[in-house]
């Protein structure tokens, strides 16, 4: 969580110092260790195959980027598939296109809804196509963590998990 900055320091006279320089003011819900551009180095998620809840990992490779208007664009032209194995089968789904949402992250607390996707989804069973069409989203709140160079993001129903480093 960022704290507000102190104001200029006055000197002497009362007027501000010349080296003193005023804090930039974000819009509600805009967290400034956000903004930027982030890779993801490791995600998991669930999804169901044949009615069961099952685990996915990878998605290494995603590209976010978080702007100062609370909107945040997903790009996973480059991203490595998620990964499960589930019935004796490997089971891989791969992201293309780009996503955006609307975010409000307060405290560590995150909600996000869609604006636009061109995202698609391809799940290969055993290397062979299995099923594919527009990327679906489960939106539920969230919890971040942010520093200068990490993001960590987790769903607050376990449902997803990714950690991200700093690129820009």
């Amino acid at each position: 969580p960022s704290t507000p900055a102190a104001g200029p320091s006055a000197s002497p006279s009362g007027s501000p110092s010349p080296s003193a320089s005023p804090s930039p003011s974000y819009p509600a819900g805009v967290d400034p260790c956000l903004l930027g551009t982030w890779r993801t180095t490791t995600a998991t998620n669930y999804g169901l195959i044949d009615g069961d809840r099952v685990q996915y990992t990878g998605g290494a490779g995603v590209i976010s980027v978080y702007k100062a208007d609370n909107t945040v664009t997903y790009d996973y032209d480059h991203s490595a598939p998620y990964v499960a194995d589930y019935g004796g089968h490997r089971w891989e789904g791969t992201h293309r296109g780009q996503a955006v949402f609307r975010y409000s992250a307060v405290d560590g607390e995150m909600l996000q809804s869609k604006i636009s996707s061109t995202a698609r989804n391809t799940l290969t069973r055993d290397g062979k196509y299995n099923a594919g069409g527009a990327t679906t989203y489960n939106l539920e709140p969230g919890r971040y963590r942010c520093t200068e160079t990490t993001l960590v993001e987790t769903s607050t129903l376990g449902n997803y998990s990714a950690e991200s480093v700093r690129v820009g």
